[in-house]
Order: C-alpha cells, then structure tokens, then sequence
C-alpha cells in the first residue's frame, strides 16, 4: 500500500516536471519585458536599423533624453529591422530626426534614441516611418568589449598614469603654486585699481588718432622715399652738432682763465689809446724837445751848470768852478 502511494506521488511529481520544462520552453523573454514596461496609449511609429542586435520588446523610446513611450515589436525585413514603438501622450516627433540604439553602461539595458536635429514644424504622423537613412545602428556587443579589453590590458591606463605623473615631477611644488596665484591676484588687483589710467591712455590715443587722420597726406609724405632721405640728412646734421656743442662747451669752460687777461689788456689799451691822443696833441712841443735838446745832447753829452747856492741862498758857484778846475773837470 505504501509502495502505491509513494509510486503515485512520483508518477506526479515527474508529470509536475514535465509540465514545467514545456511550459519553460514557450518562455519568451520579450514578453516579460512587455509585461514589465507599459507602452502607453499615444501614437506608434516605426523606426527602421540595419541591426537592432539584442534590443528586446517593451524597451525605452526618448527624444532628447526624455522618456517619449516603449518598443513594441521587433520585425526582421529583408535587407533591415522594423522597430515598432507606441508613445505616450501626444509627443510630436520631427520628421528629420535621427535614431539610434543605445546602452547607458556596456551591460545596460539597450533603448531607441531619438534626437531632433533641426526645429522644423513637420512632424512624424502616427504610423509613420523614420527610414533606414536616418538611423545608426549600434556596434556589436562583442566588438564593444574587444575595445574595452585592449584599453584595459594595451597600456593606455598605464600610459595616461604615466603621463600624469610625469605632469604633476613637471608642475611646481604647490606652495610655489600657491605663491605664484597670489602675486598673479595682487597684479590682477592692482591692474583692475589702475583701469582709470588705461581709460585715460586709451582716450589720449582716441584723440591723438583724431588729431593725426586730418593731417594723413602730410604723415604719408613724411614718411615717403623723398621724406625718409630727409630725415636720414637731418639726423646726420644733427650728430655733427651734438659733436661740436661739447667741444665748444669745453673751450668755454677752459676759457675762463682768460678774463682777467682780456680784462687788464683793455685797461693797457685805453692808457695806450689815452698816451697816443696826448702824443698827437703834443706834437709840436716833443718835436721841439727831440730835435733842440735829446738829440744835440745825445751827439756831444755836456753839463752847464749856470748857478749853484747853498740852503741859505749864498752863491757858491765860483768855489766849485775852482774846486772843478783844480780837478780837472772844467777848463
């Protein structure tokens, strides 16, 4: 009895079995994402891919980054994918949008990207379609994950360490940083306090610029060929004369001795000039003298002594004729 009753409850735990692994084989995982994910009660488009790859139903619709309604069938056509979407609410889709599948992290859930390029008016009516031209289809799964493997393990993270290190062994000690922020605020600081003067120059250069534009066809003369050859003469002339002012400078400042000189030369003159004009007003009489008394002397020296007295008046001049006689001296 006990051995029918254990053979039956196996006979109908196998059958439980059964019954589960068929039920398990009609299991359709886009089901249970439609089950999970409304797709709302709007309009439906249909967005056509080269490849949807592992894009399941009930998945995300956005435009523009904002959640706009839900994949509802997935079609295989013949050269592309149909992807049928319903939106939620009256959600106006421009007809010249792009469309793109996407997945937030490598193993995120994949959803349609629908983003607007222009700001037409004309926009995709409901059970319209976004053609193949206007969509990119997303790279495989595994191509994605060969990419992440050879940056991981080809060196590119050494390699930007590397180079991080090797910037902060070049950049200065933070202190040094530091000083050279503050003295770049106080210069700052300091050129934001002097602006007035910036203004002023500015404004000095403004009207300098109005003073010069009526006078251009004399500037450009200036500075022509003919302009430029005078100038070249006058700089040369004024060389030649920063030259020769010191030297006259130096003449002066030697010169000085020479004032007393020229001073007692035109005393010596004016009591020269002052000798002449009397010579020439007493001509007659130095005549006189040479001719009757220097010369005739100067040709026979002689002394006529014609009187000789003592302090007292008495006349002595026979004692020294006889005392000059008895010395021979007269005759």
């Amino acid at each position: 009895m006990i051995a029918q009753i254990r053979g039956r409850v196996a006979a109908a735990a196998a059958a439980a079995l059964v019954a589960v692994v068929l039920g398990g084989c009609t299991l359709n995982p886009g089901e249970l994402a439609s089950s999970v994910r409304s797709a709302g009660d709007g309009e439906t488009i249909t967005v056509q891919f080269d490849d949807t790859l592992n894009l399941p139903e009930g998945s995300d619709v956005t435009f523009n980054g904002a959640k706009v309604g839900s994949v509802t069938g997935v079609e295989l056509r013949g050269d592309h994918v149909d992807v049928n979407a319903k939106l939620t609410g009256r959600v106006r889709i421009p007809v010249d949008v792009t469309a793109s599948i996407r997945q937030n992290t490598v193993l995120g859930d994949p959803y349609v990207a629908l983003v607007a390029t222009s700001g037409g008016t004309e926009v995709v009516e409901s059970g319209g379609l976004i053609p193949l031209s206007q969509t990119t289809s997303p790279p495989p799964l595994e191509d994605t994950l060969a990419v992440v493997a050879n940056f991981v393990n080809g060196g590119s993270i050494q390699n930007m360490q590397d180079v991080i290190r090797t910037m902060n062994t070049a950049l200065p000690d933070i202190r040094q940083t530091r000083r050279v922020a503050k003295i770049s605020a106080i210069d700052l600081s300091s050129l934001s306090a002097g602006t007035d003067l910036i203004d002023g120059m500015i404004r000095g250069l403004d009207a300098t610029a109005l003073a010069v534009i009526p006078h251009l066809p004399a500037a450009e003369q200036m500075l022509s060929d003919e302009g430029m050859h005078y100038w070249s003469q006058l700089g040369k002339l004024f060389s030649g004369i920063g030259i020769v002012l010191p030297s006259i400078g130096s003449v002066f400042e030697g010169g000085y001795w020479l004032m007393p000189l020229l001073r007692g030369v035109d005393g010596s003159i004016g009591t020269v000039r002052q000798g002449i004009d009397a010579i020439g007003s007493n001509q007659a009489q130095l005549q006189q003298f040479l001719s009757k008394s220097l010369f005739p002397f100067l040709r026979k020296p002689g002394l006529e002594i014609v009187s000789a007295s003592t302090p007292d008046g008495q006349e002595i001049i026979g004692d020294v004729t006889k005392v000059l006689r008895m010395l021979g001296a007269v005759r």
